[in-house]
């Protein structure tokens, strides 16, 4: 028998080598089936390994029906490998080999009893040099050839157990082989390295480019995907370990102190200095523009769906408020409405108090009140609450319900001490303060149209008879200030050094009354005169003294009786409060003629200005009434013109500044007067 060397290396020289290659694997067969009835108990032990394992040799036997053609013969560290069978026989017999290997040694591919079921062939084939078979890895690569990588370990003669030879055996398929349709054995595990790597190699040690990278795609921090841009691009530190941008700055700079600032994989000391860009061109990042978009897309719309949240919770609240406000006056008016009379405007219940509506606030220091008939609209003047305690301004209050807004215009710094509405635009108000400042506002859209700051403290304000676009403000020291509403201009001024100007009342243009270019009539506390325009000159005015005497606190003129009421507090021989109500007569060389009509009395005692009021006749009403505070008595007077008494008394508890007459309001057959103290407005029915 020839040397299994020349024949391995002898293929398809003659059909003497075919027959002894035919009787060799043969004899491998008999030996294949002694060794596996020998590891059966280690097969047995195997089961459960195997069935791990059975998915990826199902996927190699697939790898191996997909190969192509056989490869050429190879000589491995001077051991011959049996080369493929080209013949009929040889596919045959190798066919043969390959299903009882299968069939007996499935489950110990991956130990001892795998080793043994594939080696046998070999150490039949290499029984004339013993040689030991020593543990090969080598990957053949053939043209035209698809490789596969086997693993297979064996035994030695002497010792089953022992599984210190191990054997790799490369093992190229032909198509004709394949084409039998015959079982692959399950121990042949293919190659997981890229065809161009496979090279030979005697190292027992694996190739490099059979090393499986495991790359990391995250950041270890967060464990999120990199980025290509923004702040979490890829950087790393000194030491190399790859981390999120953003990351790792805030872990050195605020996760750690000073002195263990380190690498969070290595532990490496590493400062903000240490951390590199990478840009790496097989990354895989993740494009986060078009997210950061969205992302900032869906704050923003979250920001404004909060937004319009609060404001439909502020609707809704006011919404109800306003529903509630509804019921409450529709129930009020028809209280009213059946308090009416139909049929004759004659009282039908005593003069009282209607009600008292309290002005809220820590400091409420009402001074003044003005009402407009027009939109039936009562403002007073009260301090500021919360943090606009130092500021001063108007409170408005429906008067058709007697109840007070929560809308309130806070124009000056100092306390207001005299409003007034304009003639014919109802919505705006002027005012004038002690902080020098007379203000125009618009109650409407409760904004102050504009100020003017002068020289000295404000007492009063009008609007001229004659031209209704012009303002007059009276100071502490008796001065007058003109200014234009178009402009809000300061457009004159007559500085006295005078006592102060306590009221000013407008008398209008009418050319059957004794001052037919119409004025003002201002009230000093020493001094009464009529200020009648010049037609000569533009803003300017002629001064007509009134020849009454007294130290006076209040002026008032009515349009339409052409009546004049002043007020006069105690002073020399006269020991009372006195009302003085008189008609003012033709103007003749010396000034205008004063025809005293009555004169009303009150207390003695008077320690603030206080202003009354005229309740003149209308339609319904021919008695004309003045009203008065008394601060002795503690009383509302209410003196009859035409019957020249006290009427009636209304006795409270609180000192009254100011009065004014709602016209044309009536309650129960009578008409109304508001007057204000220093945190209430009292209705009272005259």
């Amino acid at each position: 028998m020839s040397d299994p060397e020349d024949l391995f290396w002898s293929s398809d020289s003659s059909e003497e080598m075919e027959d002894m290659e035919v009787d060799v694997l043969n004899d491998s067969m008999e030996s294949i089936e002694f060794e596996t009835s020998d590891v059966e108990g280690d097969i047995a032990n195997l089961n459960e390994d195997d069935d791990d394992d059975d998915d990826d040799e199902d996927e190699q036997e697939q790898i191996i029906a997909n190969s192509d053609d056989y490869g050429e013969e190879e000589v491995i560290d001077n051991h011959p490998i049996v080369p493929p069978l080209r013949s009929s026989a040889r596919l045959s017999a190798r066919a043969s080999a390959r299903s009882s290997a299968r069939s007996s040694a499935r489950s110990s591919a991956r130990l001892s009893a795998r080793s043994s079921a594939r080696l046998s062939a070999r150490a039949s084939a290499q029984s004339a040099s013993r040689a030991p078979v020593s543990p090969i890895r080598s990957p053949i690569r053939s043209p035209g050839h698809r490789s596969l990588e086997v693993n297979v370990h064996t035994d030695s003669d002497d010792s089953v157990n022992s599984t210190d030879s191990v054997a790799i055996e490369v093992i190229n398929l032909n198509r004709d082989f394949i084409s039998l349709n015959q079982p692959i054995p399950q121990n042949i595990i293919p190659c997981v390295e890229p065809i161009d790597a496979l090279q030979p190699t005697t190292s027992r040690e694996p190739s490099e480019n059979t090393v499986n990278v495991n790359r990391d795609v995250s950041c270890i921090i967060c464990l999120e995907d990199y980025n290509n841009s923004g702040s979490h691009k890829p950087v790393c530190l000194k030491c190399g370990h790859i981390f999120g941008e953003h990351c790792i700055v805030r872990w050195i700079k605020n996760g750690c102190n000073n002195d263990a600032r380190r690498c969070p994989t290595c532990n490496t000391k590493s400062t903000l200095k240490d951390i590199r860009v990478l840009y790496a061109s097989k990354l895989i990042a993740v494009d986060t523009a078009e997210l950061t978009s969205v992302q900032n897309a869906l704050e923003q719309e979250k920001i404004e769906n909060s937004a319009m949240k609060t404001e439909l919770n502020h609707i809704r609240m006011k919404h109800r408020n306003l529903r509630g406000e509804v019921t409450r006056l529709k129930v009020l008016v028809d209280k009213l409405v059946a308090g009416i009379p139909t049929t004759s405007f004659s009282p039908t219940s005593s003069r009282q108090c209607l009600k008292k509506v309290k002005i809220n606030g820590t400091n409420p220091d009402c001074r003044v009140i003005a009402f407009n008939k027009k939109n039936m609209l009562l403002v007073v003047s009260q301090g500021g609450e919360g943090p606009f305690a130092s500021s001063y301004g108007i409170r408005k209050l429906n008067a058709s319900v007697l109840e007070p807004t929560k809308e309130y215009i806070l124009p000056h710094k100092k306390q207001l001490r005299d409003m007034s509405f304009h003639p014919i635009d109802d919505n705006q108000l002027a005012t004038v303060s002690l902080d020098k400042c007379v203000c125009l506002i618009d109650v409407l859209s409760n904004s102050v149209i504009s100020n003017v700051e002068v020289d000295e403290p404000l007492w009063c304000c009008c609007w001229d008879g004659n031209n209704t676009n012009l303002i007059i403000a009276g100071g502490q020291m008796g001065s007058l200030y003109f200014f234009d509403r178009r402009y809000m201009q300061l457009l004159n001024q007559l500085n006295n050094r005078n006592p102060a100007c306590v009221s000013l009342s407008p008398i209008p243009l009418d050319a059957s009354r004794s001052f037919p270019n119409g004025g003002f009539l201002k009230t000093r506390m020493d001094h009464l005169s009529i200020f009648e325009e010049d037609k000569t000159q533009p803003f300017s005015y002629k001064e007509h003294n009134l020849p009454l005497k007294g130290k006076w606190s209040n002026s008032v003129y009515d349009i339409e009786s052409n009546l004049l009421l002043t007020s006069a507090k105690p002073c020399g021989a006269n020991k009372s409060i006195r009302h003085i109500v008189s008609k003012i007569s033709n103007l003749n060389e010396e000034g205008p003629t004063i025809q005293p009509v009555v004169t009303f009395y009150g207390g003695n005692k008077n320690t603030q200005l206080t202003r009354s009021c005229f309740v003149p006749p209308n339609d319904n009403y021919e008695n004309v009434l003045v009203c008065g505070f008394d601060e002795k008595s503690k009383a509302i007077k209410i003196f009859d013109l035409n019957t020249n008494t006290n009427v009636h008394n209304f006795y409270v508890d609180e000192i009254f500044t100011d009065m004014c007459h709602m016209n044309p309001m009536s309650m129960n057959g009578r008409r109304t007067i508001a007057a204000l103290s220093h945190n209430a407005v009292s209705i009272f029915a005259v």
